[in-house]
This record gives structure tokens, sequence and C-alpha cells, in this order.
């Protein structure tokens, strides 16, 4: 390892939100009626895809789904995130 040199490297962003959750939500408050997102996943959009599917698919249909609640956009101005698990963990890249 002594003479060993420099490979190769990437990096990439994270899309995460404050509180590492997604947010799940109408966009209808910012003047964007029938507009709907499902972001700040980062890399666990793929293997949370069927939930996600079906929480979207409740707002959507305007079916009653708990989990909208949490993952609503308006939780960072209300000051009611969801609990940061890793709080003080972080990744340089």
């Amino acid at each position: 390892m002594g003479n060993a040199g420099f490979h190769s490297a990437y990096y990439g962003m994270y899309d995460n939100t404050p509180d590492l959750h997604p947010i799940i939500d109408s966009l209808a408050s910012l003047g964007l009626p029938n507009f709907y997102c499902c972001v700040g996943l980062s890399g666990h959009g793929f293997k949370l895809a069927p939930s996600l599917g079906e929480i979207v698919s409740h707002l959507v249909t305007g079916e009653e789904d708990p989990a909208l609640e949490y993952f609503r956009l308006s939780r960072f101005k209300e000051g009611k995130s969801i609990f940061k698990g890793y709080e003080g963990i972080g990744t340089v890249g």
C-alpha cells in the first residue's frame, strides 16, 4: 500500500430534505394545482418505490392515508419535521 496511487473517484449530490425524509405532497399551495411531488429520496427511492407509489396514489385520488400527514411539504414551515434518527452524523462528498 505504500506505493499505491489514486485510481478513480466519483461523486453525486444527495437529494435529501432537512429531516432526511421525503416530501410527498400536492403543490397547489404553491400555485400549481394538479401537480404533485415525491422528492428528497436520494438513493432510497428505488427500494421504497412500492410504498411510495401507494402513498402518492392516495394523494392524487384524494383517499385518506395517515402517511400524508408526515410527509407534507409544510412540515418544515410548521416546525414539525420528522425525527432525525441520525442527527449529527453526516457524509462528505
